[in-house]
């Protein structure tokens, strides 16, 4: 999980000064925050999924202990 976290701010702060860098090209900007925007849908899923695989552990602990 911190691994997932870690990568993911390390991956938007270099989107983020790609694109102060490259501010003055409409072009490549819009393509660096087209860039942020998958990673966050990425990041969302990706939060989503070990979400699901928690609730299924708890489940199958509540189904051994039952």
């Amino acid at each position: 999980m911190k691994i997932i976290n870690t990568v993911y701010a390390l991956a938007t702060l270099i989107i983020l000064f790609g694109a102060y860098l490259k501010l003055n090209d409409y072009a490549s900007c819009s393509k660096f925050i087209l860039g942020g925007l998958c990673l966050g849908i990425v990041n969302s899923a990706i939060h989503y999924l070990m979400l699901i695989k928690k609730i299924q552990e708890l489940e199958d602990n509540h189904e051994t202990s039952s």
